[in-house]
């Protein structure tokens, strides 16, 4: 039960991943500033972005070797009940390297775990 609506049907979540340089931005930033302008909050640290709609039930297989200069993934979720939701998070990520992500979405919440 992703996301439930008003109603408690699971609803689709938007997923932002991150490659970032640093996390400081990252870490200091609230949702809603993440969400509306996050070049601008992220600035030097953004290496690069991509975004998909998750629906319940799917699943979006990320698997990239990331430049010299990405340090950390980290993945913003939109889910519709924002303040009590587990709404970010980010993980180290070795450079020159595939690394493989699994994000875990869960009613409230999401988790990461590298493999």
């Amino acid at each position: 039960e992703v996301n439930p609506s008003i109603s408690g049907r699971p609803s689709p979540v938007v997923v932002r991943l991150y490659e970032l340089k640093s996390l400081a931005a990252f870490n200091a930033a609230d949702f809603f500033t993440l969400y509306q302008n996050d070049s601008a909050t992220l600035g030097g640290d953004l290496v690069k972005r991509e975004e998909y709609v998750l629906r319940p039930g799917g699943q979006k297989i990320y698997s990239h070797e990331v430049p010299g200069e990405t340090q950390y993934l980290a993945v913003i979720a939109a889910f519709r009940d924002i303040d009590q939701a587990v709404w970010k998070g980010s993980l180290p990520v070795p450079a020159n390297r595939t690394t493989n992500i699994t994000v875990h979405l869960n009613r409230v919440g999401l988790a990461l775990e590298a493999q």
